[in-house]
């Protein structure tokens, strides 16, 4: 039997920020040009509803990553990636690239990347393809440090590209202004999927630049806000468990599936959101019957399937706009009722997946035995990270508690958004 390894309580932002500044200066012999520290984040409900313009209920964390740049004059990318673990260890992971700028040697489809620099050279074209960076960028050569850790789902890789998007920008204006960092999290979040070729929730890449307070936000994609809001937690301590072994790749390549499925129909009736598209469901389900009956079936779902994944899209935006509407009354009690109650996301008769991941059942199982008040699984059910709120009184139960799988627990502690910190102050 294994215990809950809980994560040690994060450096400072500061101490992260000063391991960055030196260990970037000694290996490249140059002080750092920008530095920026961007939290973790986890998507706490209503994920799937940015395609029906609904609003996403973030959560920024303390764990945070921080990444220092300077510019060099050659075309590589080096990215010496520091990551920490449950023991308070540093692990290096360093890589290596060259940028690509001559279009015609791009390959078509490029592969996944496959390194934190491969990563950071799709971002720097990115952002040089769309004005923030110049047309002919340079290397660039990162160091980052991650309190954030990695075995379970935490927004590691959407700190990462938020924070180096934000560094980046800082190099050819330093004006830190709402419309760049609207701009930035949109490029951040394209460059990330370009990157590594599968979905991100759009949500978390906007939470991280652009949520002006600490902690829970309301991402709402109807009007393109982002807002701090209040806790329904109350009293109640939050810890987040997961373990390394639950990403659901057949979950994820569904997730996928559904995804690209839901974008071909927004291109098909030439609207940006669901929200757009009146009757959405039935209209769509019959768009797919009849492209079906007449060019066969490709990647499209059945008429059915495409009918009951748009309603629990639907479904999900009226519950989730339910829950914020509390929030934002400052009705806590009814919040944090209607919280416990809430279907986990994608795990519902409603056309969502059709089981948790099956490590999740062990995450559950613990959760219920060191007496958690109430749980939700995270980030639309790709992986088994649960937020369990326990009683302030039973909290120290948890460590102790048995588990037939290696577990991590991070405690919840508000974090601010990605911002700069002035390295001649470290």
């Amino acid at each position: 039997m294994a215990a809950i390894d809980l994560w040690p309580d994060s450096l400072t932002e500061s101490e992260t920020a000063t391991l960055a500044v030196d260990t970037h200066s000694q290996a490249t012999g140059t002080f750092p040009s920008a530095v920026v520290v961007a939290p973790a984040n986890s998507i706490v409900m209503g994920g799937f509803t940015e395609h029906v313009g609904g609003s996403v209920l973030t959560l920024n964390h303390a764990e945070h990553i921080c990444v220092a740049i300077s510019p060099r004059e050659d075309d590589a990318v080096t990215v010496s990636f520091h990551s920490l673990d449950s023991s308070g260890n540093w692990h290096e992971d360093m890589s290596s690239c060259q940028l690509i700028t001559d279009p015609d040697s791009a390959e078509e489809t490029p592969a996944a990347a496959t390194s934190w620099a491969e990563s950071a050279r799709v971002l720097i074209m990115e952002l040089s393809n769309h004005q923030v960076l110049p047309r002919t960028p340079h290397g660039y050569p990162v160091t980052a440090f991650s309190t954030i850790p990695t075995a379970i789902e935490l927004g590691v890789t959407g700190a990462f590209f938020s924070g180096l998007a934000l560094a980046l920008a800082d190099l050819s204006d330093p004006r830190d202004e709402a419309p760049l960092r609207l701009k930035l999290a949109g490029l951040a979040h394209r460059a990330a999927e370009r990157a590594l070729q599968r979905p991100f929730t759009a949500a978390r890449y906007h939470a991280v630049l652009r949520q002006a307070e600490p902690g829970l936000g309301i991402v709402n994609f109807a009007d393109g806000s982002v807002t701090a809001t209040g806790s329904p937690f109350g009293e109640f301590p939050a810890v987040v468990i997961g373990s390394s072994m639950g990403t659901d790749l057949q979950a994820m390549a569904e997730l996928e599936r559904r995804y690209r499925f839901v974008h071909h129909a927004l291109a098909a009736f030439n609207v940006d959101t669901l929200a757009q598209l009146p009757d959405a469901p039935t209209r769509i389900a019959d768009w797919v019957a009849t492209t079906i009956s007449v060019s066969g079936h490709g990647d499209l779902p059945s008429a059915r399937d495409a009918h009951e994944w748009l309603t629990y899209l639907a479904e999900d935006t009226v519950r989730t706009t339910e829950f914020i509407t509390h929030l934002r009354a400052r009705h806590f009690v009814e919040a944090f009722d209607l919280f416990k109650d809430f279907p986990t996301d994608g795990y519902t008769n409603s056309g969502a997946f059709a089981e948790p991941v099956a490590s999740a059942h062990a995450v559950w199982d613990v959760l219920s035995r060191a007496g958690a008040v109430a749980t939700r699984q995270l980030h639309l059910g790709r992986t088994d990270t649960t937020l369990g709120l326990f009683h302030p009184a039973t909290i120290g139960e948890l460590a102790g508690t048995s588990t037939d799988i290696d577990l991590i627990g991070v405690r919840v502690r508000p974090g601010d958004r990605a911002h700069h910190i002035d390295p001649l102050t470290l």
